[in-house]
This record gives structure tokens, sequence and C-alpha cells, in this order.
């Protein structure tokens, strides 16, 4: 009698490994990531202001503003957002030098 080559490939033997393979790295992995998500932060806030910018472009669920400061970002997009639109953003500076831009407001825009 001869066996089948493809015999211990489907035992459960070799699927019980190749599980156990996989939770071995999944289980670090994840323990891994919740502990930077969590520790692994920003740093301290140092300042948080009140700016303005203009809308330059929208594309899909984005818009590219300037802000007055001459600097470009790239924002997810109010449902009232148009080019040429100026709104109200909150500058947040962290003490490793990164710096967060986020919408406060966008007038309506003009019915056409």
């Amino acid at each position: 009698m001869r066996r089948d080559p493809r015999g211990i490939e489907d035992s459960g033997f070799a699927r019980g490994h190749s599980v156990a393979r996989v939770l071995g790295i999944a289980i670090p992995l994840c323990m891994f990531l919740a502990w930077w998500g969590i520790w692994g932060g920003h740093a301290e806030v140092r300042s948080v202001s009140e700016t303005s910018a203009i809308v330059q472009q929208c594309e899909g669920q984005t818009c590219l503003v300037r802000v007055v400061s001459g600097e470009q970002v790239r924002i997810f997009r109010a449902r009232n957002l148009a080019a040429g639109m100026r709104v109200r953003m909150t500058r947040t500076e962290f003490d490793d030098g990164e710096l967060r831009f986020d919408l406060i407001t966008a007038k309506p825009a003009a019915p056409r």
C-alpha cells in the first residue's frame, strides 16, 4: 500500500502547525501595536492658535488649503467646501516640531 504524498499536508497536525505560526506572529505584533498606540503618541503640545486658510482645490474627500503663513496642507473635506473659500483652522504645534491643522468652520458656499 502506498500513501498519498499529499497526506501529511492535509493532516490536522499540519493545519494546527500553520495556525500556531500565524498566532505566534499575530499576538506579539498586536501587543506591540497596542502599546505603540497608547504610549507612542505625540509629544506634548507646545502651542495652539487660530489661523485662516484659503481652499486651493478639492479632490474626493480631501481639500488642499493654503494657510496664511504660506504652508499648504491637506484636510478632510467638509460638505460645503469649494475652491476659493476662506476657512478658519486651528494650528497645533508639538514639542517634536510636528504641526497639525484642523478645520474649525467653513461658511456655506454662495448660491450659484
